[in-house]
């Protein structure tokens, strides 16, 4: 699919990329603690089937408590880069 722009916002984009900022990588990290639909049952008054079937998820990642912490996964995965 080919996306023809106005002149004008083709400019406009042309400064914001030139303004220093630049895409160095991309990663990611997940949090150790792994919750199933099992364990949500227990919690509230559903099944892990009815969970399954609406929303498609078995397991989910839960960044909880002190560790890790957002910023320790941050600094994980830019590490993989080099960057620190």
């Amino acid at each position: 699919m080919n996306v023809i722009l106005p002149p004008k916002f083709v400019q406009k984009l042309y400064r914001v990329v030139g303004m220093g900022s630049k895409l160095v990588g991309c990663g990611s990290a997940v949090p150790k603690l792994q919750v199933s639909n099992d364990d949500l049952a227990n919690i509230v008054e559903t099944s892990d089937e009815w969970i399954s079937v609406r929303t498609g998820i078995q397991n989910r990642r839960v960044l909880a408590g002190t560790k890790p912490s957002l910023y320790e996964l941050f600094f994980y995965v830019s590490s993989s880069f080099g960057m620190w």
